[in-house]
Parts: C-alpha cells; sequence; structure tokens
C-alpha cells in the first residue's frame, strides 16, 4: 500500500474516533460541549483533535510504507489505534536509544543451506497418525 493512500484511510479511522468522541459529548451535555463551563475550551479540543488525527495519519503511514499493513481495513485499524499504539511502544521499550533497527532484507537470503532454514515444514495431522503405534488388543482403551 502507497505510504498517501495509508495516510489517508489512517486519518478516516482517527476521524471517526474523534467523530464518536463528539457525539458522546454532545449527547452528555445536552449541547456542543466548548460553550459548557466545565468542559475543555474550543481552542484546546481543536489542538487535541489534530494531535489525535495527525498520529493517526502518520503511523497508518509508516505502518503502510513499511508493509505492516496491506489494505485500507488495516489502516483504518492503525488509525483508530494510534495512541494506544504509541502507547505500547513506550511501554515495550521501542524508544530506547539503545535499540536498533533490523535489517528489512536479509543479504544473500537465498544463498543459504536448506539446513539453515528458520522456517519448519508443517507437518500434517494425517502424518502424525502414521507414525502412532499399533494398538495392541487387551490394552485399556482399545474396544
Amino acid at each position: 500500500m502507497e505510504w498517501w493512500a495509508a495516510c489517508l484511510w489512517g486519518l478516516t479511522g482517527s476521524s471517526a474516533v474523534e467523530a464518536l468522541d463528539l457525539y458522546r459529548a454532545i449527547q452528555r451535555v445536552k449541547g456542543y460541549p466548548w460553550r459548557m463551563p466545565d468542559e475543555i475550551p474550543l481552542g484546546p479540543y481543536l489542538v487535541a483533535i489534530i494531535i489525535r488525527n495527525a498520529l493517526g495519519a502518520g503511523l497508518a503511514a509508516g505502518f503502510g510504507s513499511s508493509g505492516q499493513i496491506a489494505g485500507p481495513l488495516g489502516a483504518i485499524a492503525v488509525g483508530i489505534a494510534a495512541p494506544k499504539i504509541v502507547e505500547q511502544l513506550l511501554r515495550q521499550g521501542m524508544a530506547h536509544p539503545n535499540v536498533h533497527s533490523v535489517p528489512s532484507r536479509i543479504p544473500n537470503a537465498g544463498s543459504m543451506p536448506p539446513s539453515a532454514s528458520a522456517v519448519a515444514e508443517p507437518t500434517s495431522s494425517a502424518a502424525l497418525v502414521e507414525r502412532q503405534e499399533p494398538a495392541v488388543e487387551g490394552e485399556a482403551g482399545v474396544i
């Protein structure tokens, strides 16, 4: 997915969260929340919306351009979850200065011998059944 398309889909997801939040606030106070004395004023409210939407669009663009998401639904989900993603990345230490990025491609990966492959071949359930010892009559559990 192109970075700009992921960015727009991420913006859609983060905007949906903001729209739902505004809808709930309007229902709660029976009007615009920034017009009520105990609620957040319009200026800081708009700044919070801009920050949230920029975070959703930026993360979706980053995830999309790195191949972490393949389609619009994934980018929308990243936009919706953007604050939690950043929170978890910070909690897991991804912002630590000693963390090094991992290269996206392994050089000379095609020249590795088959024994060096890290991927195990899947075993079917039929192959597992064939390897079992035959049951002996008279054993417990054999009818």
